[in-house]
């Protein structure tokens, strides 16, 4: 690591110099930003970045490195404020809409870089992890597609030999598989990153919590009713009970009050039909489900306990259903106090 910084920062030293004698070489520009990233001072690379904006506003590599720049430095960054007065950046993002925090203009600069240089593997990449970080830190009702653009723009940058030679590529890649459901991909990255760089823990770490909460998961969603503990019993019994109306040939008025706004609508029904936003569904039992989407459809349960966590961000519940069947409902987005 020491060796690294001196290489940095005789590298730095270089660039000043060449940039001394020619002040018009945007990419020597973007390079000293770049080391002086390396260098642990992420502020004072900031203003390499507008330079390079300022020779030239296409030029992708000072984008997507402002778009991880805005992510990375902390809000009361002098920096930061200072790059929201720059007239290239609000020349860029004119056409984006007026918000200006962080992510949403760290978010327009990565598709920026991908417009400027749709060949840059990095580019991509910082596209995939500002899609990433949007669908993990903005509103669901907002962000609900961002993990497959993730994904999609992983992929294109996964074309590139330089970005899946880097361990946090393959990291972060499985952080959006993850919140995927893909945890098959999951694991696979996980182990590449490790493999990458066997001294860092995260990968390692990642994984075996995910295998240990599912191995969990599994044996639970396996087992017996009656090998429950008693009070687990009681409670399975008594949610079954209340869910009678799930297995009457029509269930009528209590299985409309089970469902609510998501029951199947009657035929010929025309105000339910123009009025409600929710499409109309055919309610189903648990093993009625079939691997995969399961589009138009809608089940009934009752939450029986919580499930190990695989993710700080994700909460896993056992439900049960009028027959008896168990099922695992994931709802991410869920915040940990």
């Amino acid at each position: 690591m020491e060796q690294k910084r001196e290489s940095a920062a005789e590298a730095k030293t270089c660039l000043e110099k060449a940039l001394q004698i020619d002040p018009g070489l945007s990419d020597a520009w973007c390079e000293l930003a770049e080391h002086e990233w390396m260098l642990c001072e992420p502020e004072r690379a900031v203003a390499p970045l507008q330079t390079t904006l300022k020779l030239n506003k296409q030029n992708a590599d000072a984008l997507w490195r402002l778009s991880m720049l805005l992510r990375q430095l902390p809000a009361e960054s002098t920096a930061k404020r200072a790059l929201f007065e720059c007239s290239e950046l609000l020349d860029l993002l004119a056409p984006g809409g007026s918000s200006k925090d962080s992510l949403s203009v760290s978010l327009r600069l990565a598709h920026a870089a991908v417009k400027a240089d749709p060949t840059s593997g990095r580019a991509w990449e910082c596209l995939g992890n500002a899609l990433l970080t949007a669908f993990l830190s903005g509103p669901p009702d907002k962000t609900a597609g961002f993990i497959g653009r993730s994904l999609a723009a992983f992929t294109q940058a996964s074309k590139h030999p330089s970005v899946v030679a880097q361990p946090h590529f393959h990291y972060n890649r499985a952080a959006a598989l993850h919140y995927k459901d893909d945890f098959s991909g999951a694991l696979v990255s996980w182990l590449r990153a490790g493999l990458l760089d066997p001294a860092w823990p995260a990968p390692r770490a990642s994984a075996t919590r995910c295998l240990r909460a599912f191995r969990k998961m599994d044996a639970i969603v396996h087992t017996q009713a009656e090998d429950f503990d008693k009070t687990t019993r009681k409670r399975i019994a008594s949610l079954i009970s209340s869910l009678a109306p799930c297995l009457a040939a029509d269930g009528g008025q209590p299985l409309a009050k089970l469902l609510g706004p998501f029951r199947p609508r009657k035929q010929g029904s025309k105000s339910a039909a123009v009025t409600s936003t929710i499409p109309d569904l055919e309610f189903r039992l648990f093993k009625d489900l079939k691997t995969g989407n399961n589009f138009g459809k809608v089940v009934c349960g009752g939450v029986v306990t919580s499930l190990p966590s695989d993710s700080d961000l994700a909460l896993n519940l056992l439900l049960v259903d009028a027959e008896g069947s168990f099922l695992v409902l994931r709802i991410h987005q869920i915040s940990k106090v």
